[in-house]
């Protein structure tokens, strides 16, 4: 139906038929998509984990997209996982799970004290001899925004954040074996490369921090230098190296959205809190020079559905209505936003409530990451609840 570029912002429509399943799926309205549960008996069986340690995968954790292919991976704290990693072609007819990265052999957790608390189902990174640089697996964490993929490298990148065994030495008196850095999946081979990239060059990067990927390969995170200051980093991945600048304003910690605009070039980024004057811009495209601090724009958000946006909702820049659309569902809020860019970004930006409300669930859900998505390829938003539950769909062209 497409062809996959090297871009995973900008793909070329060619000549195809659509799957199966996308058919039949009406305009704004969500679509579910059978049998694309991933927490089955057959998938548990396939890739021998138990119900739990599959289910656990979309623990605070996100997923990242190669085309058409969604893959997650995730756990962290007791949110057991053995870190497998999987994915599902929704390209095809009758979308199927299948292993990206095996787990790592059961039973091989470790447990540490941190400030007098033991912590359980932690894996310290890069297990086995320390000549051996291959499939050395990351400490299990929580993977929120943190997975991009990458397709000239053919890898998933994941920014490790967040978790006992991801925080930094300098902090915390040094823990063995501690990451606070880049890891890497070659989604072919099924392995982890091993401590290979350059660790986050920042004191601390937190629970929960956010990561966002522009066009240009570029992966952008928040966090804190050696004073407790907030900073901005992005690591390049052609180049294999980071660059950190001073002087980030507003919380870099809690679950804070990140995402990128095509249209625009800039980086998009929703700041905790409930006021209607939450969301920053900053440009990534050619007017940035590269070496200084890019510049950020405080935007204002207008309208009675303003105050609702949270900072840690499930955002993405939807080229169909060149808008973002975004949506957060818990057991007091279940609704879909749209913001609108005006054409003098200067002016507030409106948000309405869309008359598409998510389907109900029975977890109680609030972040989803990038397993809220929207799609070029197919001209709508992917949405995966959780482990427990089909992938919806919902045309917005």
């Amino acid at each position: 139906m497409t062809q996959q570029t090297s871009n995973p912002f900008r793909v070329e429509i060619v000549s195809g038929s659509a799957p199966a399943w996308l058919v039949s799926a009406p305009l704004m309205t969500w679509h579910e998509i059978p049998n694309t549960v991933l927490n089955i008996a057959e998938n548990r069986a396939a890739f021998g984990v138990s119900s739990p340690e599959l289910g656990y995968v979309c623990a605070y954790s996100g997923g990242a997209w190669n085309g058409s292919k969604l893959y997650v991976q995730g756990g962290g704290h007791e949110d057991y996982t053995r870190g497998g990693t999987y994915g599902i072609d929704l390209a095809d007819d009758v979308p199927v799970w299948f292993e990206v990265g095996p787990p790592r052999a059961a039973g091989t957790t470790d447990q540490i004290t941190l400030h007098g608390t033991e912590y359980q189902g932690y894996y310290y990174p890069y297990d086995g001899a320390e000549d051996d640089r291959q499939n050395r697996f990351p400490v299990e964490s929580h993977t929120y925004w943190n997975l991009w993929f990458d397709a000239p490298t053919n890898r998933l990148y994941r920014i490790t954040t967040g978790g006992a065994g991801t925080v930094n030495y300098s902090l915390y008196g040094g823990i063995p074996g501690s990451s606070n850095g880049v890891n890497a999946l070659d989604v072919t081979a099924g392995k982890w490369d091993g401590k290979v990239y350059p660790d986050v060059p920042m004191e601390h990067t937190g629970s929960g921090t956010c990561c966002g990927m522009d066009e240009f390969r570029r992966i952008w995170r928040t966090g804190k230098g050696a004073a407790d200051e907030n900073q901005l980093g992005v690591f390049d991945i052609e180049t294999g190296t980071w660059q950190v600048f001073d002087g980030l304003t507003g919380t870099t910690f809690s679950d804070v959205a990140f995402f990128y605009d095509p249209s625009r070039q800039w980086m998009v980024r929703l700041r905790t809190g409930y006021s209607s004057s939450m969301v920053q811009t900053f440009d990534v495209g050619p007017t940035w020079d590269g070496v200084s601090m890019p510049a950020f724009t405080a935007r204002t958000l207008s309208g009675d559905a303003a105050s609702l946006v949270r900072s840690n909702t499930s955002i993405e820049y939807c080229a169909d209505r060149d808008s973002y659309l975004c949506m957060r569902y818990s057991t007091t809020d279940r609704a879909v936003y749209e913001i609108k860019v005006p054409a003098n970004p200067a002016d507030p930006w409106p948000v309405t409530v869309l008359d598409v409300a998510p389907p109900t669930h029975t977890v109680d859900l609030v972040r989803y990451y990038k397993r809220w998505h929207y799609s070029a390829e197919y001209g709508g938003i992917f949405w995966m609840p959780h482990a427990g539950s089909n992938i919806y769909f919902m045309r917005t062209r």
